[in-house]
């Protein structure tokens, strides 16, 4: 779906997360603020042992973890990308993964979230294992989660799919439509953003949008 990708585009990073077709987030990833990068794995021991930014995939993948004997239960990365220290970005492995653990880990976190970003696709509408998800276990916890389609660049009239969205959730949910938030994003258009610096790559992307909803909803959630 792009969680990590879509982390990595919010705080301006090329590959801090390990992304790609190929590649399965198989552990909870806290990213915070820190005046300097420092990155932590929490052992099962919990003991933290710091690591560098080319051995998250060791511990992060499911196609990485199974050589390495240490397992881990958390990934935690401090860092200057975080523009405010009131925030702690958490990537989650799926929900539907054929790894019933990965899906315990991920439900298990959500009452500890004050927003909640729920991640599809351009490419498929919501199905109805996720509608039944974000009725029965998101709503009660975050009443006004934000729904994110990532990958509008592979799609011509994502739109389409927007609406689509918005028509399953209004039904699933029962609420009115212009209370349902659905922002549709381009990870892949932001990260180029970071090298051209051209402004049309940066309103392609729509990540202004998300930012600027990601900050309101943050402050009303803190209370400022």
């Amino acid at each position: 779906m792009g969680k990590s990708s879509l982390i990595n585009a919010l705080i301006d990073e090329q590959d801090l997360l390990p992304v790609g077709v190929d590649i399965t987030t198989a552990l909870i990833s806290a990213v915070t603020y820190g005046q300097e990068e420092k990155i932590h794995v929490v052992l099962e021991n919990r003991w933290f042992k710091r690591i560098s930014r080319d051995e998250i995939p060791d511990y992060v993948t499911v196609q990485r973890i199974r050589g390495n004997p240490q397992q881990a239960t958390m990934l935690i990365v401090e860092t200057p990308r975080i523009q405010s220290n009131d925030w702690v970005l958490v990537d989650t492995p799926s929900l539907f993964s054929m790894n019933t653990e990965l899906t315990i880990q991920t439900s298990a976190f959500i009452p500890n979230a004050d927003i909640i970003l729920f991640i599809s696709d351009a490419l498929a509408p919501l199905n109805p294992n996720e509608l039944s998800f974000i009725q029965n276990r998101i709503i009660s916890h975050c009443q006004n989660p934000i729904f994110v389609i990532t990958k509008i660049d592979l799609v011509r009239n994502y739109s389409a799919i927007v609406e689509s969205d918005r028509d399953r959730l209004v039904q699933t949910l029962v609420q009115p439509r212009e209370e349902i938030t659905i922002i549709p994003v381009s990870s892949k258009i932001k990260l180029e953003y970071l090298e051209t610096q051209d402004p049309v790559d940066l309103e392609d992307s729509n990540f202004a949008e998300l930012a600027q909803t990601l900050k309101y909803l943050s402050q009303h959630c803190m209370g400022k």
